[in-house]
């Protein structure tokens, strides 16, 4: 494996983990912010059509706006997720048409299942599987749609051939994403927490089209929609009380003496102990409070916190929490925009 695959598969890999948290474990906004944002990306009237379990608040505007729907469609839905954009497709496709969701991860798969199956939903399929390899047959589908997800793949000229293979002739990539208008500085370029919120992974207009043109796409159209970027802002604040691995469970959550264990081996859960990043005392700060390291303790005092040791609420150390607060700084909007890609298959 090459050096730049090895890179792209870190890559995917971060996506991964952090979408999956997403799905499950990671603090999301709160009822009222959430429908603010719904309204801000997709207008009043589809706003009010979303299902709101699905809203996670990672759109940065509406694929389904420009589709012109009927009778009998097959649209694809890529890095489907909780399925905001399947559950909107599948209320204005009707019972004849069928939405296929795409996604990596089965935590996201999983919640759009359940809703699924609350709300009686039957025109919806979903696969799991990479963009890069979309495991369909070709010329399929009507339309290809997709939401602040194609700036998240680091091959996009193999996503967008594989956009183009499952493509019926004459039919349609219609995709929300994250374009850039100036080249990024380079400590948010590099950086993790910038790359998941689908800032660090975006690409210039110029380069998107070009990329697009590549693989046989005509008509293409990149518009700036005019949205306020800093609204994903939460997004590259949220890793505290994430998910740190399959048999961990934050020390966040207050789970059974079965489920988590403190750092401390003399120290295991309880249900009447407290978690062993609580608060022991009126004194201690919690460690999922925006304070320095040196000032808070997890519950053993063997594993005292130090500036080199990771919080003990998530996988963060001093040094990447000090610069996912100096991200928080910029303005995206300066750097980026929200915009509507349109691009065609053309008939043979």
């Amino acid at each position: 494996m090459t050096e730049e695959k090895q890179k792209q598969e870190k890559q995917v890999k971060i996506v991964k983990d952090y979408y999956s948290s997403l799905a499950t474990e990671i603090e999301k906004p709160n009822e009222e912010k959430r429908k603010e944002i719904a309204k801000h990306f997709y207008g009043e009237k589809d706003s009010e059509l979303l299902e709101e379990e699905s809203n996670l608040c990672v759109s940065c505007g509406n694929p389904t706006a420009d589709i012109y729907w009927r009778e009998g469609l097959t649209i694809l839905d890529l890095g489907c997720g909780s399925g905001i954009d399947l559950f909107l497709s599948s209320k204005k496709i009707g019972e004849k048409g069928t939405v296929i969701g795409l996604d990596m991860s089965e935590d996201m798969l999983n919640r759009t299942r359940k809703i699924m199956e609350k709300k009686g939903i039957t025109n919806i399929k979903l696969l799991h599987g990479r963009i890069e390899k979309i495991p369909l047959e070709d010329n399929v589908c009507d339309y290809v749609i997709s939401n602040c997800v194609l700036n998240l793949v680091p091959d996009k000229s193999q996503a967008f051939a594989e956009i183009f293979r499952v493509l019926k002739p004459g039919g349609i990539l219609s995709a929300s994403d994250i374009v850039l208008k100036k080249t990024l500085p380079q400590e948010i370029k590099e950086d993790s927490i910038s790359y998941v919120g689908c800032i660090g992974g975006a690409i210039m207009p110029e380069q998107y089209q070009e990329k697009l043109e590549n693989v046989g796409f005509t008509s293409v159209v990149i518009e700036d929609v005019n949205k306020d970027l800093n609204m994903h802002k939460w997004m590259m604040n949220s890793s505290c009380c994430g998910k740190k691995n399959e048999t961990e469970k934050s020390c966040c959550s207050n789970k059974k003496e079965t489920e988590t264990k403190c750092s401390c081996e003399t120290e295991k859960q309880t249900e009447t102990k407290k978690s062993c990043c609580s608060n022991e005392q009126e004194t201690k700060k919690s460690c999922c409070s925006n304070k320095k390291v040196t000032e808070t303790k997890c519950s053993c005092e063997t594993e005292k916190q130090t500036e080199t040791k990771k919080s003990c609420c998530s996988n963060e150390t001093q040094e990447e929490s000090e610069k996912r607060k100096k991200l928080l700084e910029y303005d995206l909007n300066d750097y980026a925009c929200s915009s509507k890609i349109l691009a065609k298959k053309p008939r043979k």
